[in-house]
């Protein structure tokens, strides 16, 4: 009788043992799985601020790609409206106006393009 008694005095020390054990393992993988979660929110703060650096990067691309649009749009309605300083033979003119024609209409389409990038990319 006396043994069964150790036993169960055993078991029970034993089982008390483990609980203490069990106990200090829930709190170590709740304070790991909080600083994962920590971690991870601020991951993905980091990450939306590279997307915001990129976007603004785009702008400052296309604001780039306006202001020389329209100064090459401005250079060759120049070149219509004065003319060029020397007077050429018509074929000669023609040639030379008609891909410059095609630039221009180029332009207008990229600066289209560009500010309708601009226009997507605001937050």
């Amino acid at each position: 009788m006396e043994a069964f008694a150790g036993l169960g005095l055993v078991a029970t020390e034993i089982f008390r043992y483990n609980r203490q054990n069990f106990a200090f393992d829930q709190d170590q993988r709740f304070n790991r799985d909080e600083l994962r979660f920590k971690m991870q929110v601020e991951r993905f703060r980091l990450f939306r601020q590279d997307i915001r650096d990129l976007v603004e990067l785009t702008v400052q691309k296309m604001d780039l790609y306006h202001m020389t649009g329209a100064l090459f749009i401005r250079m060759i309605s120049i070149y219509y409206s004065e003319g060029f300083f020397f007077r050429a033979p018509t074929n000669l003119l023609a040639s030379g106006l008609l891909p410059l024609a095609g630039l221009c209409s180029g332009l207008f389409v990229d600066g289209y393009l560009a500010f309708d990038a601009c226009l997507d990319q605001v937050p």
